[in-house]
């Protein structure tokens, strides 16, 4: 009997701290001392008339929260329950327990939150938890933009979830369209996209009847995939690794792909210094069996590697060929040819392809130029070098020191020095 008297006593005392305790924390939380007596008042202080979205007879869930000896915090499509939050901040922090829908949070529907009773910030995190929990994703997508325009901290990571599970569970309700749009809307708000969800979304379009769709989101993953393996071969082609580069076009057929005529070029590009045009060559006859025609970046590439290998008559023979199967060279293959010819020691087969593309219309670049200043220099054309040094001159094309050489020996010997540009000297 004692010891349930002594029981008692302590417990009423523990009961008595708590009652303190709490008093104590509303005090420094500026908060007014409420109990469940003052209610009634309370819920008459926050009249709903300023706020017609939300009903003025409490509903049945907060009647009888009393017998429950719960306090759950009330929402509503429109609102969080400002009359609720301010009975009882922390219902917050409890836990929402009642999943009705949520909408936007207005900036009229926050003066609960801008009273200090909540901060904004947490409101929008329990309300996601909240969504997130109920699996309505639609409701979780809306507050993270919410969020974002309101310049709330939004991780990445949480909003591709919120639109990968709505995915998902338009997948479950036979909802292609919501699907696809919630697709969309990922690449819209620059969320990355893994291949497993664009293979997922591909076959979800399939099974939908959507052939066209899937095939053109299809594409648009072996773009994406291309793009990746593209950014590799230029790490490659940077570090002269050649060896690697071939290893990635290996790598996107183990991958059950076939690379795209831009990769492929990309791969070839990283074997021109090293000057293998034989495997060049080898990687085109690949090329034309997976249905890619070579283009004249692929030519130039092969071009490229046989001057850097020395075997000036064999690229001088290429260019021709090229031309045969009707792929036109750019000033870019002109001109690394012709500068080729004339470095060594073939001044006037320099002039016959210089000659050849002006006849076709096309620009020179400042190497062609340069090659065939010094070209005519040595055959002694010296009014051609005062005109190609013009051109120069007159296009922007920087002239190296080596042209305006040439151009001051030209003009002196056409007693003409004082009619060439400022800059050109006369050799020593």
């Amino acid at each position: 009997m004692l010891a349930e008297i002594m029981f008692l006593m302590v417990l009423l005392q523990v009961m008595t701290l708590c009652c303190v305790l709490t008093r104590q924390d509303r005090r420094r939380r500026n908060l007014p001392l409420l109990s469940l007596e003052d209610e009634p008042q309370i819920h008459e202080r926050h009249s709903t008339a300023a706020m017609p979205n939300v009903p003025k007879t409490m509903p049945d869930e907060l009647q009888s929260r009393r017998s429950t000896k719960t306090e759950e915090v009330y929402m509503c499509s429109a609102c969080f329950g400002r009359d609720l939050l301010s009975v009882n901040k922390y219902g917050m922090k409890m836990g929402i327990q009642n999943h009705a829908a949520l909408g936007s949070l207005r900036e009229e529907q926050l003066e609960c939150i801008q009273d200090g009773l909540v901060d904004i910030s947490e409101g929008f995190v329990r309300a996601l938890t909240t969504c997130e929990y109920a699996k309505s994703w639609k409701r979780v997508i809306y507050l993270l933009k919410d969020m974002k325009e309101r310049k709330i901290k939004v991780e990445p990571a949480r909003f591709r979830s919120a639109f990968w599970n709505g995915i998902l569970t338009a997948e479950m309700e036979q909802d292609v369209e919501e699907a696809f749009d919630l697709f969309q809307q990922m690449k819209e708000n620059k969320l990355y996209v893994e291949d497993f969800m664009y293979e997922k979304v591909i076959r979800i379009l399939e099974r939908g009847g959507q052939l066209a769709r899937a095939t053109a989101v299809d594409q648009e993953f072996r773009d994406m995939q291309m793009g990746q393996y593209n950014k590799e071969l230029k790490i490659h082609r940077s570090r002269n690794e050649w060896q690697e580069a071939i290893g990635v076009l290996d790598a996107i057929r183990a991958d059950g792909l076939t690379p795209t005529l831009n990769v492929t070029n990309s791969a070839m590009s990283a074997l021109q210094k090293p000057g293998k045009w034989e495997l060049v060559l080898t990687l085109m006859s690949e090329m034309r069996w997976e249905g890619n025609l070579p283009d004249f970046c692929s030519h130039t590439v092969a071009i490229s590697a046989m001057l850097s290998a020395g075997e000036l008559a064999r690229a001088v023979k290429h260019l021709e060929e090229m031309q045969q199967q009707g792929i036109e060279p750019t000033a870019l293959t002109y001109g690394r040819v012709i500068f080729a010819l004339e470095a060594n020691g073939h001044p006037e087969m320099a002039l016959h392809l210089w000659d050849q593309m002006r006849r076709k219309e096309i620009e020179p670049d400042r190497v062609g130029y340069e090659a065939a200043i010094r070209a005519c220099h040595r055959c002694e054309y010296w009014e051609a070098v005062l005109e190609l040094f013009g051109e120069m001159q007159e296009k922007d094309k920087f002239a190296s020191k080596v042209s305006r050489q040439s151009a001051a020996v030209a003009a002196e010997r056409l007693g003409l020095a004082s009619s060439v540009t400022e800059g050109a000297t006369l050799t020593a």
